[in-house]
């Protein structure tokens, strides 16, 4: 029964072979199947960086030793069991764009879990969970920013690890055009991250908080174009976000929502459009 329900549920098939005296042979096929969306296939790193590792397991820091040893001459790697203990250190970190979090979830006996600990230090951008918890769907919908991974323990020796030399990657990124996207569904950011990244010379940021975003408004000249939704989580909603923007003198602005609006609704500033895949491409001419 466990054989047939599994083979049901994944779309797979099963072929027997068999011949008198030598035995029998089963043989059970499943497609291959496209990874997540949410799954963390490579890790990239700048030489320079500092890579933290939270983690209150001691064999997993030793695993993440023996993978970054051939990388030690270009990065940085620090050990942390304390939940609380990381959080210090990387708020002491002044450079905090070189700072990469590989954090598990689950941090026993602590009052604080790795999602708490990316989202308080400001890294959603910067980190990724590693945690065998992958399969509890909470863990994903409500403790992850769009631009979050999660990367399954049991996938750490597997993963490729790239560095690339941080002065070539900052020609490179200067010469594309910067584009923010702050919206909380995840799915749908990572469609539009996915479509301008494969189909325009575009490099993408992106916040799944308004207030986040707010916080590292620094970050983003007056001239960087910027998509958000209309509702968001907390209190804010799209257009509030574009008054606050546009009072600090940002222009290129666009919302992409589900909801249809009246002319009189949209400020002259703000351009709206409405949230499909199949506006992707409206999306990007208007941008």
């Amino acid at each position: 029964n466990q054989i047939r329900d599994t083979l049901l549920n994944f779309d797979g098939t099963m072929s027997i072979q068999s011949k008198e005296g030598c035995g029998t042979e089963f043989t059970l096929s499943f497609p291959i199947a496209a990874t997540p969306n949410w799954i963390l296939e490579k890790l990239l790193l700048r030489t320079g960086d500092t890579v933290v590792i939270l983690d209150d397991d001691d064999s997993v820091h030793q695993i993440w030793e023996m993978r970054f040893a051939d990388y030690m001459d270009k990065i940085n790697l620090v050990h942390f069991k304390s939940g609380r203990e990381a959080q210090n250190f990387i708020a002491s970190f002044k450079e905090k764009d070189k700072i990469i979090l590989l954090s598990d979830y689950k941090l026993n006996n602590q009052d604080i879990n790795g999602a708490d600990v990316i989202d308080q230090s400001g890294l959603c951008d910067k980190s990724t969970l590693v945690t065998n918890s992958y399969n509890d769907r909470s863990v994903i919908l409500n403790n992850l920013s769009p631009i979050n991974k999660i990367l399954p323990k049991s996938l750490i020796s597997e993963v490729e690890i790239i560095v690339k030399d941080a002065n070539n990657e900052a020609e490179e990124s200067s010469s594309k055009q910067l584009v923010v996207i702050v919206d909380d569904n995840r799915q749908f950011t990572d469609s539009m991250i996915a479509f301008f990244e494969n189909h325009r010379n575009v490099r993408v940021d992106a916040y799944s908080d308004a207030k986040l975003f707010l916080k590292n408004i620094s970050k983003y000249s007056k001239d960087t174009k910027i998509i958000m939704d209309h509702d968001f989580k907390d209190n804010m909603n799209g257009f509030d976000l574009a008054a606050q923007l546009y009072e600090w003198g940002y222009t290129r602005l666009y919302m992409v929502s589900g909801k249809r609006f009246e002319k009189k609704e949209i400020p002259h500033y703000l351009t709206v459009l409405l949230k499909h895949p199949n506006s992707f491409e409206v999306i990007v001419d208007a941008v």
